[in-house]
């Protein structure tokens, strides 16, 4: 028995479920469990996602165990295989430190605004770390601004004074609607989850989506939280057809395979910035996808220690905004939504270099 078949085993009894039900529930045959389990077969990729959901398995250290099985099977026994491990080890290595961004017909100008990230975060890891109550201040600050214009962005009337006593003094503002304090309240506590999830090494799943939205929509929308969209739109009610409602299940969870797959192949700016464009193209509720899919953004950007990028909610941002999003969905230009998070991204990161505590 190897690694990947002891941890399924364990985690099959764990759950208390027979070969027979975990067939019944994934489609993959009784037979090759078995084999899986006892090491005489190594699962397939897909296989292994799909067993990592139902186990509630960390997907990525499991697909570490995945690869690290399959070289072990390809390379025992053979002469110099050691010698052969060191060399890919260092050239990986070299890869990743240099972060050579693999993305296919990627502009030169792109390339470079990747390597001016990499710099700005070079120069504030350079600087002398603020004291613990500074830095909490400034996470607050930042973390404030992130939430009232992500809101803003989705029709929200409180100003940022408002969402900053909302949060600090759970103070009510005049004349705004319930909702609209449950959205930042709401939007505070699913910036904590993925915090803790960044803090305690757990694994992004289909299941982490669905909790993010049912947080978002807690005392909003009971009815539609956390579960996705039951109706196709129209072409007509947006840009480009979504896709049929009957699919978003498998689509997302092709979404999430596609961030375990790439995640340390891509730059996390560039990671970023198609997990957030590719989750508002399949749109899997019947709202709140845009307040997701920036969610999403900034957890994978704070998992690589990049600061949490912030798309402003006033007019001219947000038309910007829309604008790249069509051009991506539209016309297959996702160059300029590239060059809109990575200036977001460099922003953020000059913002962090800037910030001095008012001290009196």
């Amino acid at each position: 028995m190897n690694d990947i078949g002891l941890q399924l085993k364990e985690k099959r009894c764990e759950k208390k479920l027979s070969m027979r039900d975990v067939a019944a529930i994934t489609g993959i045959d009784p037979a090759l469990i078995s084999k899986m389990e006892g090491g005489d077969r190594l699962p397939t990729e897909k296989q292994i996602a799909t067993l990592a959901e139902l186990y509630e398995l960390n997907m990525r250290k499991i697909r570490v165990y995945w690869l690290a099985e399959k070289l072990f099977r390809r390379l025992k026994g053979e002469a110099g295989a050691m010698e052969a491990l060191n060399i890919v080890h260092n050239r990986i290595e070299k890869l990743y430190k240099e972060r050579v961004v693999n993305t296919p017909g990627l502009t030169q100008e792109i390339k470079e605004k990747i390597a001016k990230v990499d710099f700005t975060r070079q120069l504030l890891g350079k600087k002398p770390p603020l004291e613990k109550e500074h830095s909490r201040q400034r996470e607050e600050e930042f973390l404030i601004e992130f939430i009232h214009e992500s809101n803003r962005l989705a029709d929200s009337q409180l100003n940022l004074q408002e969402t900053t006593a909302i949060i600090k003094k759970g103070h009510v503002a005049s004349g705004k609607s319930l909702h609209e304090h449950l959205a930042v309240v709401n939007h505070q506590d699913a910036m904590f989850l993925l915090r803790e999830l960044i803090e305690e090494g757990k694994d992004f799943s289909v299941s982490t989506i669905l909790k993010l939205h049912r947080i978002l929509y807690r005392g909003i929308d009971r009815e539609n939280a956390g579960k996705y969209r039951e109706i196709t739109p129209p072409v007509k009610d947006h840009l480009y057809q979504l896709p049929a409602h009957q699919k978003v299940a498998k689509l997302l969870q092709k979404y999430v395979n596609f961030y375990h797959k790439e995640e340390g192949k891509l730059h996390p700016v560039l990671l970023a910035a198609m997990l957030h464009q590719r989750f508002l193209k399949i749109q899997p509720f019947a709202d709140g996808n845009g307040r997701v899919a920036r969610l999403i953004m900034n957890y994978i950007l704070l998992r690589h220690g990049y600061a949490i990028v912030t798309i402003k909610g006033d007019s001219f941002s947000r038309q910007i905004y829309e604008n790249t999003l069509e051009k991506a969905h539209v016309d297959h230009k996702s160059d300029v939504f590239f060059h809109l998070i990575t200036d977001l991204t460099v922003d953020a990161l000059r913002n962090h270099l800037d910030w001095r505590p008012a001290l009196y």
